[in-house]
């Protein structure tokens, strides 16, 4: 019985721990300042807003694509048709649109 409560804890911990490290990447100054190399107007509140939505509105439909997935010229119609299926406003769209170019900028 111990046995199979200890494998439990693991299982779960496990599983918990693989949730957070497969969430998009936390906004760094690095990010803001290469978003703001393409796109002068972002902020770290504007790149906290659009890893928001990429996290929550994306999900909806499918699992989050890793950030280097995509190269940097690829990025910008895969958001604009996914943000279309998803109902983004062109705010929200400009903001996840910031935040992957920056992030997969930012990627090793």
């Amino acid at each position: 019985m111990r046995a199979n409560l200890h494998l439990l804890f693991v299982v779960a911990a496990s599983v918990a721990a693989g949730c957070g490290a497969g969430g998009p990447p936390i906004v760094s100054p690095a990010m803001v300042k290469s978003a703001q190399s393409r796109s002068p107007e972002a902020t770290q509140a504007s790149l906290e807003a659009g890893r928001e939505t990429y996290g929550t509105a994306c999900k909806k439909c499918h699992a989050l694509p890793k950030i280097n997935k995509y190269s940097a010229e690829k990025w910008p119609g895969y958001v604009e048709s996914m943000s279309k299926a998803a109902k983004l406003d062109e705010t929200q769209t400009k903001q996840v649109m910031d935040y992957v170019l920056a992030a997969r900028a930012s990627a090793p």
